[in-house]
């Protein structure tokens, strides 16, 4: 309303009583996103310190408000505004989020060299952002505006790099590790050592809270390559860093990430010890919201822990909206453990429809077919259906009812869930020709990154072609390769 002149003074006064509404929140930190929303409003309307007042009252990061004040002032038309706020912001992707919109406003007035300034800067922000997927999204931001500035070459430039950027992408560090796991699985320890290493060179590239979920990741590969001691080692550190988190709310998370690692590797203490160290932060919560958070970061490590008793003793303590999923998470600890009867209790009680996707695995493995496909069936939302069916038809595969497993697999029509589950019949066929065959097929449908535990069941002698491959610049993400490989052996 404030860019049209016969409303800008009712929109005025529409942002300035959100401003007093938003400042009688009882809980701020329960609804910490709606303040950046009504700074900008507050800017666009005119009323600048008052926007700026804001963010700096109720956000923990002023750059979470800055951001949105920025984008505010140049889509007002207020350029000189929206680059000194800029200027004042350290975060990249806010800084180039701000410049591509003081971009998209100078691209209407033909200003050819301000417009170029702003790319190159906006540019040089985006080149300091650690995040593949955001280079690219603001590299097309970049380059739409510099297209509607007519400036069609230096676009086109734009987007050349940042589809080389994207191409050239290395893997993650999930992709190394499972990597690493299944050749030490298969008795390549050299390969497994070397990707282990990848894994934690790019994992030590990243920075803060996720720096801390990556190096989880790769303290838990150690432990699963033969090497507990060094990735004991690692999660001390881990420990370390995440304590020192600065983000109340990452603190929490961070110190839950590392307490599933421990109880994912045997060390149940430790995952019980930081359980009641995120409770006790909780207990020093300023507001209601947080301490709810925090609660539920600590039902996340007893969850890791196995001790269900302690999790159900927490459910009044959570955030609303995370109830279910952490009664999922206990539902998946029941059926892990084979008490079917008391995670049909818990699923029965909640509305999380994943919970039912567990369960009929669970069915399944006890070789129940009938009662499996029936719990399948009670999942209304096809997504979350076929998302849980290849869990089933690997149960399936273990409890010998190969033939209901084909026909759940061939009735999927989603292709990376539908190749998943083809992968899994591949790898409880082994390595034998029919195995090779099925694993073909299921390589025409999804990625290979999400079938290397069954790559290495049915054809372990091509795993060094994979370990040799991933770290090679400008690899080729793509299953095609890997087909021709298994066709060819």
């Amino acid at each position: 309303m404030s860019t049209a002149p016969g409303l800008a003074a009712q929109a005025a006064e529409f942002a300035v009583t959100s401003a007093r509404l938003a400042a009688d929140i009882d809980d701020p930190d329960g609804v910490d996103w709606i303040y950046p929303h009504v700074a900008a409003g507050l800017e666009a309307t005119g009323h600048h310190q008052q926007a700026i007042d804001l963010v700096s009252r109720f956000l923990s990061d002023r750059e979470d408000g800055l951001v949105e004040i920025g984008i505010a002032a140049a889509e007002a038309g207020d350029l000189d505004r929206a680059l000194e706020l800029a200027e004042r912001i350290t975060e990249p992707i806010y800084r180039a989020r701000v410049l591509n919109a003081a971009g998209r406003m100078t691209a209407g007035r033909r200003d050819a060299a301000r417009t170029l300034r702003l790319a190159r800067q906006a540019g040089d922000a985006t080149d300091e952002v650690p995040y593949l997927h955001w280079r690219v999204a603001l590299s097309a931001d970049t380059a739409d505006f510099l297209l509607r500035a007519g400036q069609e070459e230096h676009a086109h430039a734009v987007v050349k790099r940042a589809t080389n950027m994207a191409r050239g992408r290395g893997p993650g560090v999930r992709t190394l590790i499972k990597l690493a796991v299944a050749a030490g699985r298969s008795g390549q320890r050299g390969d497994a050592a070397r990707l282990i290493h990848r894994a934690e060179q790019a994992a030590d590239a990243s920075a803060g809270y996720a720096r801390v979920l990556d190096l989880a990741e790769v303290a838990e590969g150690l432990h699963h390559t033969g090497r507990p001691a060094e990735g004991d080692e690692l999660l001390c550190r881990v420990l370390h860093e995440s304590r020192t988190l600065a983000d109340r709310a990452e603190r929490a998370e961070g110190l839950r990430r590392v307490a599933e690692a421990f109880g994912r590797t045997g060390k149940q203490d430790g995952a019980a010890e930081l359980a009641q160290e995120i409770l006790g932060l909780a207990g020093t919560a300023d507001s209601p919201s947080r301490r709810r958070w925090d609660t539920y970061a600590a039902a996340g490590a007893l969850l890791a822990v196995g001790d269900i008793d302690a999790v159900l003793g927490l459910e009044r303590g959570l955030p609303e909206d995370a109830v279910d999923e952490i009664l999922t998470g206990v539902v998946k600890r029941l059926v892990d453990a084979g008490d079917l009867a008391a995670a049909e209790l818990i699923s029965d009680r909640q509305g999380d429809e994943r919970a039912l996707g567990y369960l009929a695995a669970g069915a399944a493995a006890t070789g129940d077919v009938t009662r499996s496909a029936a719990l399948l069936e009670e999942i209304s939302t096809p997504v979350l259906r076929e998302k849980a069916t290849p869990a089933v038809v690997k149960a399936l595969c273990r409890a010998g009812a190969p033939a209901a497993a084909r026909a759940l697999a061939d009735a999927l029509a989603t292709p990376e869930h539908r190749g998943k589950a083809l992968a899994v019949i591949a790898q409880s066929l082994g390595p034998c020709p029919q195995g090779r065959l099925v694993l073909v097929e299921a390589l025409c449908w999804g990625p290979w990154e999400q079938m290397i535990e069954e790559i290495a069941g049915v054809v372990p002698e091509h795993l060094p072609l994979l370990a040799d491959l991933v770290p090679t610049e400008g690899w080729d993400p793509s299953s095609k390769i890997i087909r021709s490989w298994i066709t060819v052996g």
